[in-house]
């Protein structure tokens, strides 16, 4: 599957940044707002009648084939992680335009095996679906499972597992479905490490990541929110996503990567996650490592996003314009446990949150699409109780108060201005490179 774009160049989010800010100042200060000390003359004019005042702007004509700003929330919040993992295959299907000839099982028992099989899903076009112990013989499967594959005309699936771990003896009911034997594939080692390189090989060749070559992801056995945070990056190319012990790099792993050629890894957590001695396992056999390393697992999804960005920058796809963040509760990152390949054909990184407050930019973030067109859309993976609705309703700027503070030049023919920002915790900063300067051919009075 094609990654697309999930958000606006670095340049086009600092313009819009600027033009709320200022559409801020002119709409008025938020209550409590500190003004500057000094140097502040908010009527100052730019005509060449020293005594006239600025006239009011025309209110400009609404254009019905603009969208407006404001954020757009899609929440997935299933009874239990298989009714769950169903409706974002359903949403995912839905996408794709309601059908998909492929479906990839895995059991709700291992999330490894459930990330693992994401950018295997992703290659097929596919969703994963979580299915209990013994889910798949005829007395134990979930009607709402079947109602799915039902629905989404479903002709062919791959289990990922093994026959212990998801049996699939006689009576199935995938063969009630009428499919038959050789529409059924299973994919799975003797560990979950295993496992992953099984799935591995299944996808194939791995993706080329821009000049860094065919890419696998690395993530450890033992973090589950580092696994989910690169599901979409993983869907993306797809990547295949390997799993290793933190202490030590398997052998079986190193052989994969040679035998594909991989001349990239993205390792994934810090080196606690994940120990140095992996990294220069992977270095040894000649690959290059970009390590994402945040402060916590919030950070880390951060950065895992930023790539996801890099990424898929320009792709035309999505170029609507809207800023697409899909949430978690960091504490329950598996509520996005088979979010990736639906994540990927929304255009869409995973970030994490706490339940009461957002990360620093993605609030402003969200800031910004509810005052600037085209806005945001954010797809929420869980209850109000693991992210209140309160949380995502983001009323209030980014700032305190923002303003272009101007002085006169040293000849006193212009005004010359930059731009300064008091944020929430009461810091002034000034911006030297938001610099302008305005003429004034009759020169500046000195009450100015």
């Amino acid at each position: 599957m094609t990654c697309r774009a999930a958000f606006m160049t670095r340049g086009s989010r600092l313009a819009l940044w600027m033009a709320v800010l200022l559409a801020t100042l002119m709409l008025g200060v938020p209550a409590g707002a500190q003004s500057l000390s000094e140097g502040v003359n908010p009527q100052a004019t730019t005509s060449e009648d020293e005594d006239s005042e600025v006239p009011e702007p025309e209110p400009a004509e609404a254009d019905p084939d603009e969208a407006a700003p404001g954020v757009q929330v899609v929440r997935y919040d299933g009874s239990d992680p298989y009714a769950l993992s169903i409706e974002l295959a359903s949403a995912l299907v839905a996408s794709a335009g309601g059908t998909s000839e492929w479906v990839v099982l895995a059991t709700g028992e291992s999330w490894a095996e459930a990330a693992a099989a994401g950018p295997l899903a992703a290659s097929l076009d596919a969703p994963v679906v979580l299915v209990p112990p013994g889910g798949l013989q005829t007395p134990a499967a979930r009607p709402d499972l079947i109602a799915f594959l039902e629905s989404a005309e479903v002709r062919r699936v791959v289990i990922v597992g093994s026959p212990e771990v998801l049996p699939n003896h006689e009576p199935s009911a995938l063969f009630g479905l009428g499919m038959l034997p050789r529409n059924i594939e299973r994919v799975h080692g003797t560990d979950p490490i295993g496992t992953s390189i099984a799935i591995a090989e299944r996808i194939g060749t791995p993706a080329m990541l821009g000049e860094l070559g065919r890419t696998v992801i690395i993530a450890s056995d033992e973090s589950v929110a580092d696994a989910v945070a690169l599901g979409p990056l993983a869907a993306a190319g797809p990547y295949p996503l390997l799993l290793t012990a933190p202490d030590a790099l398997d052998p079986r792993i190193v052989e994969y990567l040679t035998k594909h050629e991989v001349g990239h890894v993205v390792l994934v957590g810090g080196t606690v996650a994940i120990a140095p001695a992996v990294q220069q396992a992977i270095e040894t056999a000649n690959v290059a490592v970009t390590r994402l390393a945040g402060r916590d697992r919030a950070d880390t999804a951060r950065l895992a996003a930023e790539l996801f960005e890099q990424h898929a920058d320009g792709d035309p796809a999505c170029a609507d314009g809207l800023t697409r963040i899909g949430m978690a509760a960091a504490r329950q990152p598996e509520q996005a446990l088979t979010a990736g390949p639906l994540l990927d054909a929304l255009c869409t990184p995973l970030r994490y949150t706490e339940p009461d407050h957002l990360p620093a930019d993605v609030r402003n973030t969200l800031y910004l699409g509810r005052n600037a067109s085209p806005g945001a859309a954010v797809a929420v993976f869980g209850s109000p109780r693991h992210i209140a609705d309160r949380t995502l309703d983001v009323q209030t700027p980014p700032v305190r108060f923002a303003t272009f503070n101007y002085r006169p030049n040293a000849d006193a023919s212009a005004l010359v201005g930059i731009l300064r920002v008091i944020d929430e915790s009461g810091a002034l900063r000034s911006y030297p490179e938001t610099e302008v300067t305005i003429p004034r051919e009759r020169g500046i009075r000195p009450n100015w």
